[in-house]
């Protein structure tokens, strides 16, 4: 995709004969130099295009070598990722039963731990005083 100027125009072809020639002069001789401009920028643009494919050609090629290399570990370790989604939803359920275990121990604690004072207080209350000194 090149930009290609309608206008071929150079010095010596234009005379200044009078003003308006001259003006036409300039003005195409300005519209080349845009033309020159937009063509350094176009080359430039193709040439970052062109380091971006590649780039974007080596990120997709690496990508697909992680594909690889995973599906390559997952099988010499034996596991897969159906696999390995069982066992990661066995310890959830292994952990939640054993948070809810802790939670009834707790709970259990603090029933004994008030019968435990209660116990006491009855103790106390019925302890007998000590005699006293005749």
């Amino acid at each position: 995709m090149s930009c290609e100027c309608l206008v071929d125009v150079s010095c010596s072809r234009w005379t200044r004969l009078d003003g308006s020639q001259g003006k036409l002069f300039e003005s195409m001789r300005r519209l080349e130099n845009r033309c020159s401009e937009l063509q350094t920028e176009l080359m430039m643009m193709e040439a970052k295009c062109t380091e971006l494919e590649a780039s974007r050609a080596a990120a997709k090629e690496e990508i697909e070598e992680l594909k690889r290399f995973q599906e390559q570990a997952s099988l010499n370790n034996g596991t897969t990722p159906q696999k390995d989604a069982r066992e990661v939803e066995a310890i959830r359920s292994e952990r939640d039963e054993a948070l809810s275990e802790v939670q009834t121990l707790k709970m259990e604690k603090e029933f004994l731990m008030q019968q435990l004072k209660m116990l006491k207080n009855t103790m106390e209350e019925n302890e007998p005083e000590p005699p006293s000194p005749i």
